[in-house]
């Protein structure tokens, strides 16, 4: 009897406290994914990777918006949509509690305003990205109201070529 007491106490608690604390999940835990409008150009590569088709994008011309939705009861957390998301937008949170209420709760949306500049549905105020490789050096640029790209002259640099637009957020 103190032998199996002198080994529970050498081994300790291999139990967690759950429901009080958050259970560690490893690095790789592929959870709930997380949209960041702020960085997402509306390019739709993330509703072409998704298997289960979770993720939708929707264009009206009748009010220039273009509408992201992503439905969580049909995402099966494969990770491709972050896989192929070139701006970083969709990211794998290790948030595993994702029980709801209410069916509409599953729903994440996001609204975006289109112009067309650099010959794409893009945001209206351009952002400067060196890092990423030249998108369209050989698109002329034709620049929205708003937007803030020269089409008169072209881009001296590599960085100024790799300049694009994103989708403004509306909501």
């Amino acid at each position: 009897m103190f032998t199996f007491i002198k080994k529970v106490i050498k081994t300790g608690t291999e139990t967690h406290a759950y429901p009080l604390e958050p259970m560690p999940v490893d690095k790789n835990f592929r959870g709930k994914p997380e949209h960041t409008p702020q960085q997402c150009i509306g390019c739709a590569a993330c509703v072409n990777a998704c298997p289960s088709n979770a993720l939708t994008v929707e264009i009206d011309l009748a009010t220039n918006q273009l509408a992201w939705q992503f439905n969580l009861g049909r995402c099966i957390f494969c990770g491709r949509c972050e896989e192929v998301c070139p701006t970083a937008a969709i990211k794998l949170s290790p948030e595993y509690e994702l029980a709801v209420w209410k069916k509409e709760d599953f729903l994440q949306q996001s609204r975006f305003a289109i112009c067309h500049c650099r010959g794409a549905s893009v945001r209206s105020r351009c952002r400067r990205r060196s890092t990423t490789p030249s998108r369209c050096s050989s698109i002329t640029a034709i620049p929205a109201p708003s937007c803030t790209a020269k089409a008169s002259k072209p881009a001296r640099n590599a960085s100024a070529r790799n300049a694009w637009c994103r989708p403004i957020v509306l909501n």
